[in-house]
């Protein structure tokens, strides 16, 4: 594969600089909590590390919160754009990186859209050297593409020919635990069109917007309730899962079956009374007829000499 690839395939799919910084600005609240906890606990500057960094939009992001950050990439390409934004990187493999006889810690490691990219044994080997450079309250955020989402996991996951194959979320945090992680949760975002909870859903909803990316989030060791407390935060304002927009849809569905089924019974129930009312208006109407036949009949009966003329 050509060295400049991938550079091209992420500024024509990925999405500009812009998009894809708004979208990874879910996690600052995760950012400033943890960068807080340092602070006051341990009275220094928090660390974080970026594996396959790529343009650098997260690493652009953490410098605007004034957070200390190294990025790393194998991409000489991907690379050149982070110097050129005068971000800090390093040319390197992700696994010789961690392997490397660096001793530093981090207190979150970072990978996005990196671990689809690996074979199952790579990522478990992954998650657990990443989860030794972890402090001991660091955190570690792997995003990949959601195959909850239809769209996702029968098209625009194939487009990349470097992608192995799609993760489950449930099959990620399932690792995350297995790892040790004293908490994990998982991260569904809300990156194309924010869905509201009185919002009508359509099939075009369940097809394309289940959301398109998530990610998991484990905190390696003693709970800190502000981390739990910020991770609840996330949670709640994240996207949908593809049972949820799907039980949505359902629901909508009975509901109109119910409504339309009301309805037609309210049809009937007019129809039936509008039958009795015609019945009714028929016999009225003969009965009607009845008595001027009736009356006529009397008047011949009482006054021929004025409807009949003798012959003589």
């Amino acid at each position: 594969m050509q060295d400049n690839f991938y550079r091209h395939f992420e500024d024509r799919f990925r999405g500009s600089r812009a998009t894809i910084k708004q979208r990874l600005s879910a996690y600052l609240p995760l950012i400033r909590q943890q960068k807080t906890l340092c602070l006051d606990q341990e009275k220094r500057q928090m660390q974080v590390l970026d594996l396959g960094c790529g343009r650098g939009e997260w690493l652009e992001l953490l410098g605007d919160e004034d957070v200390v950050a190294l990025g790393v990439d194998k991409d000489a390409q991907m690379l050149q754009a982070c110097r050129d934004q005068g971000l800090d990187v390093q040319e390197s493999d992700i696994f010789a990186f961690l392997e490397s006889g660096d001793a530093t810690k981090y207190d979150v490691i970072t990978a996005f859209h990196v671990v689809e990219h690996l074979t199952f044994d790579e990522l478990q080997r992954l998650i657990q050297l990443a989860k030794e450079r972890l402090n001991p309250q660091g955190i570690l955020c792997f995003e990949t593409p959601n195959p909850e989402n239809i769209s996702v996991a029968s098209n625009s996951f194939h487009l990349d020919p470097t992608h192995y194959k799609p993760l489950p979320p449930t099959l990620l945090s399932f690792l995350f635990e297995r790892f040790g992680f004293a908490v994990v949760t998982i991260l569904r975002l809300d990156n194309y069109r924010p869905i509201n909870a009185s919002q009508q859903i359509t099939l075009n909803d369940v097809l394309h917007f289940v959301s398109p990316d998530y990610a998991v989030i484990g905190v390696k060791g003693r709970q800190v309730f502000t981390q739990v407390e910020v991770l609840e935060k996330m949670q709640a304002v994240q996207g949908h899962s593809l049972n949820d927009l799907a039980m949505r849809f359902d629901q909508q569905v009975q509901e109109k079956a119910q409504q339309e089924q009301m309805m037609i019974r309210e049809m009937r129930q007019e129809i039936a009374a509008l039958q009795s009312e015609q019945i009714l208006l028929k016999q009225d109407i003969q009965a009607r007829e009845l008595n001027i036949i009736q009356l006529i009949w009397q008047k011949l009966k009482n006054t021929p000499h004025l409807f009949f003329k003798h012959k003589r």
